[in-house]
């Protein structure tokens, strides 16, 4: 039974890792996205006098915001899932087949904490090539073209 518990760990830091690369591509699309669509202000802010740092500066607090955001949203959805499971037992297990009649849940903030640093962590680099791309759009052209 342990050896079979055991076992069904050892794919968990593939699977988790296959969701963090999802979420930095879902991230990265997104900012991207944006700053096809804002081309032409862009260009309007770099024709005033904005500098490339500041361009740059905008898209990452951006990026950080959206990053921010999730990571709040997500450790709050997780800590209920995790406190209805403790308090209500939402997920049943055949006692005959586990042993026990419930999925057992111990909640800990420090993986909490260490979920939404590396998360912001993450939304932070993430949001770099929007926010160069961002920067290295030429006014002239931006404007020409909208």
């Amino acid at each position: 039974m342990f050896n079979w518990i055991e076992l069904q760990r050892k794919p968990v830091p593939i699977v988790l890792g296959l969701i963090i690369i999802v979420a930095a591509f879902n991230i990265i699309s997104a900012l991207l996205m944006l700053v096809l669509d804002k081309t032409n202000t862009i260009g309007t802010l770099k024709a005033i006098g904005a500098t490339p740092g500041f361009i740059t500066r905008l898209f990452l607090v951006r990026g950080l915001l959206l990053g921010i955001g999730g990571a709040i949203a997500g450790v709050v959805f997780g800590y209920l899932l995790c406190y209805l499971q403790m308090e209500f037992g939402i997920i049943k297990l055949n006692p005959q087949i586990y042993f026990i009649d419930r999925v057992p849940i111990a909640i800990n903030g420090y993986y909490f904490a260490a979920v939404f640093v590396v998360s912001v962590t993450l939304s932070f680099f993430s949001s770099l090539i929007p926010a160069f791309a961002a920067s290295r759009i030429n006014p002239v052209k931006a404007v020409r073209f909208s």
